[in-house]
């Protein structure tokens, strides 16, 4: 792929490693006054992103990328995957935390799709994303315990 300009640094990218890595230490000073079960998830995201964040801060600095051409985004889609992103969030307590993101989840999915969807790939594609929900919530619900709305489902 031809670059339109010579590598550079990216300085916007490095200032969002250090926020993540801010928002991290953040976190992990908020969990400390939690008990040490309720800590357990907040401390692992806070201690991943401050990783990421090192890690993204590392290659930025040691590789500079090369910048390409901005490429055309569409308005309505960006518009649309907010829309989805609100209503998926109003959904939940109506429909609970399961109908309502499976619903989500597979109308962000249409909404953010480029290609064109064979009969194939929309079945793996939904049936990873019905894994994925279901996942979630049993490791939520019955895993660790957390109470998830239910909705006029339960």
């Amino acid at each position: 792929m031809r670059a339109d300009h010579p590598p550079a640094r990216d300085w916007s990218g490095l200032a969002g490693a250090a926020a993540a890595a801010l928002l991290g230490a953040w976190m992990l000073r908020e969990a400390a006054g939690f008990s040490d079960l309720a800590a357990v998830f907040p401390r692992t995201i806070a201690i991943v992103m401050i990783a990421a964040a090192g890690l993204l801060a590392v290659r930025i600095l040691v590789w500079p990328s090369v910048r390409r051409a901005a490429e055309g985004g569409s308005a309505r889609r960006r518009l649309a995957l907010v829309a989805v992103a609100a209503l998926w969030v109003g959904a939940i307590p109506l429909a609970g935390f399961l109908a309502a993101s499976l619903a989500g989840f597979f109308a962000a999915m249409l909404v953010a799709r480029f290609e064109v969807w064979t009969a194939r790939r929309a079945a793996i594609d939904l049936a990873a994303g019905a894994a994925l929900v279901v996942g979630f919530y049993l490791l939520f619900e019955a895993g660790l315990g957390v109470p998830l709305p239910r909705g006029w489902l339960g």
